[in-house]
């Protein structure tokens, strides 16, 4: 199996099963910035030879990449079914199908979350313009009651004009 430290760089034509659990072992060892650097050199690597252990070796670094084209679940997912069928090794399917599920999950976790900021961002918006209108009506009823006692003032200075309010 092959073993990985920083210096040395994984192998991205290779698809066996120690090269992937390899390379994951390679990625978690590198600080995001290198990870990102990673994936961003994947995807060009990819495109010009798009073989299956590239592919994989994309899939696998788009999962730590958080800002590796925008869709990066999305992405790995597609990678990662789309290599199934040119896997035939059971160990090797079963990694790729236990990322897929946790992968589908993290995706649906996501997805919840960013429904249930949007409520809140909603229900915020609803309940800060609902204040803001009670603030208003009670600033308009201050200024009536204000108004009121200047015109009581006023009536009882000129019932007592020799006092001095």
């Amino acid at each position: 199996m092959p073993e990985y430290g920083l210096a040395q760089e994984p192998n991205y034509g290779l698809y066996a099963l120690p090269e992937l659990i390899s390379y994951l072992g390679y990625l978690a060892e590198l600080e995001p910035f290198q990870r990102q650097a990673e994936c961003e050199w994947l995807k060009r690597y990819h495109t010009a030879a798009p073989g299956l252990g590239a592919k994989l070796h994309l899939a696998f670094a788009l999962l730590l990449a958080p800002a590796c084209g925008g869709d990066e679940l999305d992405q790995a997912i597609a990678l990662f079914e789309a290599s199934l069928a040119q896997i035939h090794e059971p160990q090797t399917r079963y990694l790729l199908l236990y990322h897929i599920e946790l992968v589908r999950q993290r995706s649906n976790a996501n997805q919840y979350h960013e429904e249930l900021a949007k409520k809140l961002d909603q229900q915020w918006k609803k309940a800060n313009r609902s204040l803001t209108q009670r603030l208003q009506e009670c600033n308009e009823a201050l200024r009536e009651a204000r108004s009121k006692l200047e015109a009581l003032k006023a009536i009882e200075q000129s019932l007592n004009p020799t006092q001095v309010p």
